[in-house]
């Protein structure tokens, strides 16, 4: 996403593992996005508010204007998540599901 860190780029699993296990998948989605340490943080704290219901989303209100566009970079790789979540039939913690208001 950034190139920033290469030499300690992280694949994050498109969909967490401890997501697919708690949807029960009976075979595992390997399917990666390469990030720099700080922006897979950020994916997995917008996973653990829209996806696991572990975190308040309270931080996202306060994301400086200078980061927008970081930001706007690490939602479009969230959105990936976000997707695969709902195709394979996930269900927010919340209970509202597909309705849940992500976008």
């Amino acid at each position: 996403m950034c190139h920033k860190y290469p030499e300690f780029v992280h694949a994050h699993h498109i969909l967490p593992l401890g997501v697919q296990f708690d949807l029960g998948l009976k075979y595992r989605v390997h399917d990666f996005s390469w990030l720099c340490p700080i922006h897979h943080r950020y994916v997995h704290m917008m996973i653990s508010v829209y996806i696991t219901d572990t975190r308040k989303g309270d931080f996202l209100g306060f994301i400086p204007d200078r980061a927008i566009e970081e930001w706007n970079a690490v939602e479009r790789v969230f959105q990936k998540s976000f997707d695969l979540f709902t195709q394979h039939g996930g269900l927010h913690q919340n209970g509202r599901g597909y309705d849940y208001d992500y976008c």
